[in-house]
This record gives structure tokens, sequence and C-alpha cells, in this order.
């Protein structure tokens, strides 16, 4: 696997890792990774892993409760929210939201560059959900997309409940 990014639940000793793939073991989509950390030594001992139904997840993180983990998945233009059991595991997505109707690659193929100009050129025209967060208080995740150029929030409640959802805020940047 290739984890593209991790995220630490430190009152769990839990690490999650986003595997960016297309596929995985034949199944299309990428994968999110639970281990539990062992205290003595820090050696990593793998709990579960969950299929996300977007291809290469390049971001996942931790509420600030720590009950819920969320994957971005920039090229496959989708957010997933995964509820997390007591011992830390993940359960399956309760939540897959896409944020582009035409992502760059869709679900069920591979990721290809031909150059760097090209690759700019295309995120610029469809959602390319980077980062997320969970704020503070945990009502809400905050995209960060960067081919719209703008930061959406959603409630965080409404993601979990798995129901589409609207941004309830958006941010648009602006050049210049």
């Amino acid at each position: 696997p290739r984890p593209s990014h991790l995220a630490l639940a430190r009152s769990r000793g839990t690490l999650y890792a986003a595997i960016h793939v297309a596929f995985l073991d034949g199944v299309p989509g990428g994968a999110v990774l639970a281990f539990r950390i062992e205290p003595s030594d820090g050696s990593l001992h793998r709990l579960n892993r969950q299929v996300v139904p977007f291809p290469h997840p390049c971001y996942v993180t931790v509420s600030q409760d720590e009950s819920v983990v969320i994957t971005a998945s920039g090229v496959g233009g989708g957010i997933c929210c995964f509820p997390v059991a007591a011992d830390g595991s993940l359960e399956p997505c309760s939540n897959a939201l896409a944020t582009a109707s035409t992502p760059m690659v869709t679900l069920g193929s591979s990721f290809r560059i031909d150059s760097m100009e090209s690759y700019h050129e295309q995120r610029a025209r469809t959602s390319y959900p980077h980062s997320v967060i969970v704020d503070p208080t945990d009502r809400f995740a905050v995209v960060c997309d960067v081919g719209l150029n703008r930061v959406d929030a959603y409630s965080l409640d409404g993601l979990l409940a798995g129901q589409p959802v609207d941004p309830v805020a958006r941010a648009v940047a602006h050049d210049g």
C-alpha cells in the first residue's frame, strides 16, 4: 500500500493511514487503515482496513472527540466518513460525499499524469478536495478544494447521518 497521509487519535493510541491507490486487492477504490500503537515500544498492530469508495485518498483526519475519521480523495472528487469503534478500528463508510459531478479520476480508473501543466489545467476544472479538518467543536468538517479554489464547511452531523448534504458555508479565494 501507498500511505499518503497519517492522522493520530492521541487518547486512543490509534494511527490512521490513507492509502493512495485506485485499486486495493482488486477492489476499486482506496483504503484507510487503522493501527494500534504499542505504548511500550511504538510498534504498530493493524486493527483493520476499510475501503474508500473514491480512488486515491490523499488525506485523513480524526474528529476532536476521536469518534469519526474522514478521508479526502482529491483526484477522486470526494470525502468519506468512517465511524470509529471503541477499540479504535473503523466501521464501514457511513457517507461518501462526491464533491464533483465529474472527478479527475473515476472509480475503477487509474491516475496518470502526462505533464504537470496538463495536471494543473485539469485540476483547475473540477473539484479536488485535497484536505479536510474538523473544527474544535466537532460541528463542522471543513474541506479545502484546491481545484475549485474554495473552502467548504459541512455539518458533521449531516455527514454522519449518511444523507446528501450541501455546504453550510463557503469561502472562495480570488486571485490578486
